[in-house]
């Protein structure tokens, strides 16, 4: 079953506290979106490496995305959920490791680390606890912090779904045939259609591309308990278009999406 996220509950009023953090690489960089503007930890001891973000008052949440980091391929993370700061009163899912396939690198940054809680629930504060000690850099980097409830259909994205690489180099050649290669990023993206929508689910993602557009960020978990696929295939990304609803007969909507990663 898929979800998408929106919109993140990381603003710009969101207050971060704990862990160590350089001052001129702060906590508060977790809600700049050029992820070049990153938090880093002034080094790799378990007690400077987390972070909790407070949002002033209860908020609803099942997903979290880091984007943008440095963790290693030993790392491990846990997202509590609490009533205080640090607490995990309301869920905790226990430390993961943060990487369960080779994950993609980007210059030296690694991308989309999901986790995704059962269910959703409420709370005010939101920790991240990150044991990588062992890090080659010294330090842990992160780029944003993600955290969202999630839509999630009743009826999953039918059958055709299309996961694909968008690749922007290019390739020049001259008259005498030799090739001059550009490599950049590749971005993964995904499309698909969900066909058996009610008024009310329609009604909630008209609602989405009406506020997010094709320039704000959103989430997209192309599967809510398989961590390889989220990674894999998923992460923070935009609406590559807006979509017309479709009516095709009485009582259904049906709404074609595509996803693009954001970089």
């Amino acid at each position: 079953m898929i979800g998408i996220g929106y919109p993140g509950l990381v603003i710009s009023t969101t207050n971060f506290s704990a862990g160590s953090w350089l001052s001129d690489l702060p906590l508060n960089n977790l809600r700049n979106l050029d992820l070049a503007k990153v938090a880093r930890s002034t080094d790799a001891t378990s007690a400077n490496t987390k972070f909790t973000a407070d949002h002033g008052s209860a908020k609803t949440a099942r997903a979290l995305c880091l984007v943008g980091t440095n963790l290693s391929s030993a790392a491990t993370i846990r997202w509590k959920r609490g009533t205080s700061s640090g607490g995990s009163e309301v869920s905790d899912s226990g430390a993961l490791n943060a990487w369960v396939i080779t994950p993609l690198v980007y210059n030296g940054k690694r991308h989309n680390m999901i986790i995704v809680m059962s269910s959703a629930n409420s709370a005010r504060y939101d920790t991240i606890e990150i044991v990588d000690t062992s890090n080659p850099d010294g330090y842990v980097e992160i780029g944003f912090c993600w955290i969202s409830d999630l839509f999630v259909p009743a009826i999953n994205a039918s059958y055709g779904l299309k996961d694909q690489l968008i690749d922007h180099g290019s390739i020049e050649r001259s008259e005498s045939g030799a090739v001059w290669a550009t490599t950049r990023r590749k971005f993964k993206s995904t499309s698909f259609v969900l066909e058996w929508l009610t008024q009310s689910e329609a009604d909630t993602l008209h609602e989405l591309e009406r506020v997010a557009g094709t320039t704000d960020p959103i989430i997209y978990i192309p599967d809510l308990t398989d961590r390889a696929m989220q990674q894999r295939y998923g992460g923070m990304g935009l609406l590559g278009e807006l979509s017309a609803i479709d009516y095709p007969f009485v009582n259904n909507r049906s709404l074609p999406l595509k996803w693009v990663e954001y970089a």
